[in-house]
């Protein structure tokens, strides 16, 4: 009795075992003079099995997609409909300020060698969770939408003619033309964005759609560059028609899975994103109990008319952690760190892509715990360890620790964010290698990544009114100010407190009770 291939593994793995057959039988068919004819003919049954699971596969693929074009054709159908009813004008609700308006110190202290306060232990019971994507490869998986989806003409001709796109001066692969764009009314209303979904949901957009999704892959963009590079694309597509190049980004996003919303207001078009997190600083509207923000203008109140259905194909809620970083291409700078510690005068250089920098100039005002969790660029941990790891290995763990500190309290120069770019604006690792100056947060940040890629110690990020800084869990027990959490101890460091070593505090804030951030 021969039994299907089905029977025999999983689905998911027929391929990698059909794969295996067949190179067997291509190994059999090129030992051929040294095997007999019955071992020819299972050789030869193999591979027609092979091939026969092969078309079967195909066609189960060609039938789901057929039957996934029917669902969504009814679906964006029906979505048209939705749109032509009469939309809420719903007020916006006031833009969530930064939490922590409480001034930065406008100079940084200096700690002195022979002054050691009675040490102060402070007991904390939680922290602040960390975001849902912190590993490594944690990128969405490809919606439907867009995995199902048949293109209806075949990709560009290599050598056919063809709109190029730009993204962060990364050059964009998209195989498949653009449909021609729709012209909107003069007059926008819910009628005319009806109009616009009902003309876009029926055009052969799936290839496009397809290409930008694998740009996103490619350039292993998190869901707001993804959202970002929509925007630009959509940008460039209609130049200075704002109006339609929001609508654009708005289709597209829909069409990709993520949750998004347009709002009308004096014929104007306003594009509405949700979050995973608080976006600071951004007027936002509540639908359904989900809070969707305004990208387009930082203006505070601006009534909108929205519609009130969702999009069913479009579930995704987007994430603006950073897993892993984006690949981007592009100039490769360097940052030169010059102290002294222990008497011996150093230079560190640490190298970072610029393109990132750019990258970042975009991204909105979220919890401090996203910056935290960020995964620097490969290139920025590569010269790290090169710079590094022979200095520190020749030092104990504690010894260790103050070297960091100290490179990152006297290597920097300190300002405010208010004093640099005239707003809050904490920063990724590679910004404050990037810009001339940094504060409490984006020194904290930058120590807390050298501490856990180095040393692979647990590090605490802590959260005062007006300061961020950090506490080390060391082994032992050792003289200093330190935080104890779940039964380990982690000593104060602070990467801002000029010449302090583990275990000092600055005096304001030896008192209070931080709340702590996991650092992942």
């Amino acid at each position: 009795m021969k039994l299907p291939i089905s029977s025999l593994a999983p689905r998911w793995a027929q391929p990698l075992l059909l794969a295996s057959i067949l190179m067997l039988a291509s190994s059999l068919r090129g030992q051929a003079q040294v095997l007999d004819s019955s071992l020819i003919k299972q050789a030869q049954e193999f591979e027609e099995l092979y091939q026969k699971q092969e078309n079967e596969f195909k066609q189960a693929d060609q039938k789901a997609a057929l039957v996934y074009g029917e669902f969504k054709a009814k679906l964006d159908k029906a979505f048209t409909a939705f749109l032509r009813k009469e939309w809420s004008v719903i007020p916006a609700k006031s833009p969530k300020p930064d939490p922590d308006k409480t001034p930065k110190p406008e100079k940084t202290p200096e700690a002195g060698p022979d002054i050691k306060p009675e040490p102060k232990i402070v007991q904390l019971e939680s922290l602040d969770p960390l975001p849902l994507d912190t590993e490594p490869g944690g990128l969405p998986e490809i919606p439907r939408s867009i995995r199902l989806q048949v293109p209806n003409r075949p990709p560009m001709d290599p050598d056919e003619p063809r709109q190029m796109f730009t993204y962060l001066d990364q050059a964009l692969s998209v195989n498949y033309a653009l449909p021609p764009m729709v012209g909107l009314a003069p007059k926008l209303d819910n009628q005319a964005i009806a109009d616009y979904w009902e003309y876009m949901s029926q055009s052969d957009y799936a290839g496009f759609l397809k290409s930008l999704w694998q740009n996103k892959e490619d350039l292993q963009l998190n869901d707001w560059g993804y959202i970002a590079m929509i925007r630009e694309v959509s940008r460039q597509v209609h130049g200075n028609k704002v109006n339609e190049a929001r609508l654009l980004s708005w289709f597209l996003l829909l069409q990709s899975g993520y949750q998004s919303k347009i709002g009308l207001s004096e014929n104007t078009v306003y594009l509405l994103l949700p979050a995973q997190s608080i976006i600071y600083e951004r007027a936002y509207y509540n639908l359904n109990d989900v809070n969707y923000f305004v990208l387009d203008t930082k203006e505070k109140q601006i009534p909108l008319a929205i519609y009130p259905n969702d999009y069913p194909e479009a579930q995704r809620i987007p994430d603006l952690s950073l897993p892993q970083s984006p690949q981007l291409a592009g100039k490769v700078d360097k940052r030169s760190f010059h102290f002294s510690f222990a008497s011996q005068e150093y230079t560190i250089d640490l190298k970072y892509p610029k393109a990132l920098v750019d990258f970042y100039k975009s991204y909105p005002l979220v919890d401090l715990k996203y910056f935290f969790a960020a995964r620097p660029a490969e290139v920025t941990i590569q010269s790290l360890h090169e710079s590094l790891d022979t200095i520190l290995q020749e030092l104990p763990v504690k010894r260790q620790v103050d070297f960091l500190l100290k490179m990152v309290q006297t290597g920097l120069e300190y300002q405010t964010d208010q004093e640099q770019f005239g707003y809050e604006k904490p920063m990724f690792v590679e910004e404050t290698l990037y810009y001339p100056y940094s504060d409490c947060e984006d020194r904290s940040v930058l120590f807390a990544f050298m501490v856990r890629e180095l040393l692979d110690l647990d590090i605490l990020a802590l959260d005062y009114p007006g300061h961020i800084t950090t506490a080390v869990h060391l082994e032992g027990d050792r003289p200093g100010h330190r935080i104890e959490l779940h039964g380990k101890k982690y000593w104060i460091c602070d990467p801002t407190y000029i010449n302090a070593q583990v275990g000092d505090a600055m005096d304001s804030y030896r008192n209070q009770t931080p709340k702590p951030i996991l650092v992942p």
